[in-house]
């Protein structure tokens, strides 16, 4: 099934530097190897769209600069025949982040340069012009123009999504983890107008007060409904997704909950993590546009993740999502 998808909001590019591993305070750390990637939801939903569904036209909108990283953008974009570059935007500095990846533990860190993506507002998307099924936008808490107050709708972002849906478009919102608290506020306000919201277990609970992992990381599952209900019942139109490292939850519109399992995984199958959270939200957005069910699209979130986990590229291991759910199944227990 054909059609056209925004993918909208964060943008920059990632330079991973390969590390043995982090040094002490004043110490050094070498680098064995050192490559450069697109990264955030705008570019990294892109490509993933482009590449699961090719009779999809999608549409990168974001705020990039003129200059060598925004020229870098451009060019990769260029490389599918099916993504849209008219909605795209210039202003500013194109932001970076130099990813910190542990040779031997995959354990990342990053130092952000936000760039233009503090420009991104309410302004820069126009709903008359978009000409799309769906919008997807990220991430809450970290574009600073749209995670200001509104004096009408709590939040700019809240305000733009609104926006959108006046214009007919589903909404589509992804966030991501901010220590300082500002997700009790954000987020609920971004779900009032958001048709699909789906974050990580983190992201979720921090939007609540919940924690919803324990001591050694796993994801307390008895906890997840009552999360899910909430963010329902906080406006999310259509699906809320809640999704972890062992297994994927989501309640529909009906507040039906279904739940995917990941498969368990060979010790050399990931070779990155950096791209999955955006690679499941790509394949949601797949399936919603094919207009399946809940419990078939987080499949295809969960088929989309595994194949991006292939490759150290936020978007180097995706593949059509018919080989990606042929991997998924053939490694289901």
């Amino acid at each position: 099934m054909s059609g056209s998808i925004v993918a909208a909001g964060y943008a920059d590019v990632d330079i991973i530097n390969t590390i043995e591993g982090f040094p002490e305070r004043h110490g050094l750390a070498t680098v064995k190897s050192l490559s450069r990637a697109l990264g955030g939801a705008a570019l990294n939903c892109a490509c993933d769209l482009a590449m699961l569904d090719r009779s999809l036209t999608v549409k990168p909108l974001a705020m990039i600069g003129n200059d060598e990283y925004g020229k870098y953008v451009t060019d990769r974009l260029a490389e599918y025949p099916n993504i849209d570059l008219s909605q795209m935007r210039r202003g500013g500095s194109t932001a970076f982040t130099n990813v910190l990846d542990e040779e031997n533990t995959r354990v990342r860190t990053f130092l952000v340069y936000r760039g233009a993506n503090a420009l991104f507002d309410i302004d820069t998307v126009d709903p008359s012009s978009l000409d799309c099924d769906i919008f997807h936008i990220g991430y809450v808490c970290l574009l600073d123009s749209l995670d200001a107050p509104d004096p009408k709708y709590s939040s700019r972002m809240a305000h733009l999504l609104k926006n959108v849906q006046d214009a007919g478009i589903i909404t589509s919102v992804d966030a991501v983890f901010d220590s300082t608290g500002r997700h009790k506020y954000l987020m609920p306000a971004a779900m009032k107008y958001a048709d699909i919201m789906c974050v990580n277990e983190h992201e979720a609970g921090a939007a609540f007060d919940t924690e919803l992992t324990d001591i050694d990381g796993s994801l307390i599952e008895e906890k997840v409904p009552e999360l899910l209900a909430k963010m329902k019942k906080a406006g999310v139109r259509k699906w809320a997704v809640i999704h972890a490292p062992s297994c994927a939850y989501g309640m529909d519109e009906n507040g039906d909950i279904a739940r995917v399992a990941s498969p368990v995984l060979p010790d050399d199958f990931i070779k990155g993590t950096v791209g999955a959270g955006d690679a499941f939200a790509s394949g949601l957005l797949i399936a919603s546009n094919r207009r399946l069910n809940l419990n078939e699209a987080m499949e295809y979130g969960t088929a989309a993740a595994l194949t991006s986990l292939t490759e150290a590229g936020a978007s180097d291991g995706i593949r059509p999502i018919e080989e990606a759910l042929s991997l998924f199944r053939s490694m289901k227990q």
